[in-house]
């Protein structure tokens, strides 16, 4: 899914009423306690294999962004606190969310569901150039891609 998709796939999960558009955003402390900013920036990028920090990581700041790196992958797992939604902010933004696989089923289900009641109408009115096949194909599309994703540990939101 691209940037141009996304925004339309979001509202259709919206209008579907499987996202969770008041779930907040998960907050954590950044940069770690005791590490500059721009050093903790370097070592993001170095323990996700993105580049070569300018000088090793020291043992103590391995140590202290462990305990930020296990802080950010528990945000991006983080589930709404309510049943059968999705967090909205997970499709927002390409920060890495998570999207697990009982999420997966909920999307596929949810947007399933919508398609045979709502039909073309599920789409924004910016999409109304589309017939009423392809927007089927399209919207179904996103909901097998989540089945298949539900049986494979969901994905991430890149």
């Amino acid at each position: 899914m691209t940037n141009i998709g996304m925004g339309e796939i979001h509202y259709c999960m919206a209008k579907a009423g499987i996202l969770d558009l008041e779930c907040p955003l998960p907050r954590f402390s950044w940069p770690p306690d005791g590490i500059a900013r721009q050093r903790a920036e370097e070592l993001c990028a170095w323990l996700n294999n993105l580049s070569e920090p300018k000088v090793v990581p020291l043992p103590e700041e391995r140590l202290r962004y462990e305990v930020i790196r296990k802080a950010i992958e528990y945000a991006q797992q983080s589930r709404s606190p309510l049943p059968n939604l999705v967090p909205s902010y997970k499709f927002c933004s390409n920060d890495g969310w998570l999207v697990v696989p009982e999420e997966c089923v909920i999307i596929s289900s949810g947007l399933r569901t919508a398609l045979a009641r709502l039909g073309p109408d599920i789409l924004p009115s910016c999409f109304k150039h589309m017939s009423t096949a392809e927007v089927l194909e399209w919207v179904l599309s996103w909901a097998t891609y989540n089945e298949v994703a539900s049986r494979h540990g969901g994905y991430q939101v890149l």
